[in-house]
């Protein structure tokens, strides 16, 4: 969805929002007096703006937009929720990424293609650190069940190297066997137990609208693995990686699907990787209530 096309829907649900509260056609004309679309728009856009940095939970920016949203209730009269205290204090996981952002394709010891943060290319969330340059290979939807009888790094040697997986699982089973393996945390795991330095997640190219790239810290219960690099690349920059072999990233989601076996393959290319990330298992955040 594009950037005007965002702001038009949320103006467009603050407007049935407030607009359904009223009780009579005097109270809505009444409230529609205050609400402008310039006014929304302006709320929105310094939401979403640079300064805010994406307003992670815990992080400054979360701070600036959470003063920002309390000083609106406070101006709009609305009492605090208790102790005379709009924010309601908690803890989550934080992992704030520094720079500087490496990652690059590596052919027969050259550089070939250096990447762009945010164009090409993602970070997770969640993602650990790390500063290596590692073979890449292949390993289908990133699924290690022997005991149903499918297994993506059975029959490939991912030791000391990066491995490239499906974000998601198959859309069959196996025997009605449910895949455990829903979120990249746990994915990432299942790679790093096989020897793997780190994960690049791609979207599935058969899907009637492949997911774009996408940094969420919906990743998944466990511990972190704060050495582990974990991105998610763009569909055509997993092509890139292909390239020296016989297939496209949409052959072997088809060749999986269609046998429903896995397909691994090692892509002859190298990675370059660097990412600093630094985590917090408890950091403090707050809700306005």
């Amino acid at each position: 969805m594009s950037t005007k096309k965002l702001y038009e829907v949320l103006i467009l649900i603050l407007f049935i929002q407030v607009v359904c509260l009223a009780q009579t056609s005097a109270e809505k004309s009444e409230i529609l007096k205050y609400i402008t679309a310039d006014d929304l728009l302006s709320t929105v856009k310094y939401l979403s703006s640079e300064e805010l940095g994406g307003r992670l939970g815990g992080s400054p920016g979360y701070y600036k937009a959470a003063e920002y949203a309390a000083s609106k209730f406070k101006e709009y009269g609305l009492k605090p929720a208790a102790n005379g205290d709009y924010f309601q204090r908690f803890n989550v996981e934080y992992n704030e990424i520094l720079p500087p952002n490496i990652l690059n394709l590596i052919i027969d010891g050259k550089t070939v293609k250096k990447y762009e943060l945010g164009k090409d290319y993602v970070y997770r969330g969640f993602t650990g650190s790390g500063n290596l340059t590692a073979d890449v290979v292949f390993c289908g939807y990133g699924i290690s069940r022997p005991d149903i009888g499918y297994d993506d790094y059975a029959d490939i040697d991912v030791k000391n190297k990066v491995v490239m997986v499906f974000k998601y699982n198959p859309g069959w089973k196996i025997n009605d066997n449910n895949w455990r393996e829903n979120y990249p945390r746990y994915k990432a795991k299942i790679a790093k137990d096989h020897g793997a330095r780190g994960i690049l997640f791609v979207s599935l190219p058969n899907d009637k609208n492949p997911q774009k790239t996408i940094g969420s810290v919906m990743h998944g219960e466990g511990d972190q693995d704060e050495d582990f690099p974990q991105i998610h690349i763009d569909i055509p920059i997993a092509n890139d990686f292909l390239q020296l072999t016989q297939y496209n990233l949409s052959d072997l989601q088809t060749l999986i699907d269609s046998a429903k076996q896995s397909h691994s393959v090692d892509l002859q290319v190298s990675v370059e990787i660097s990412v600093t990330a630094k985590y917090k298992k408890n950091k403090e955040t707050v809700n306005i209530i």
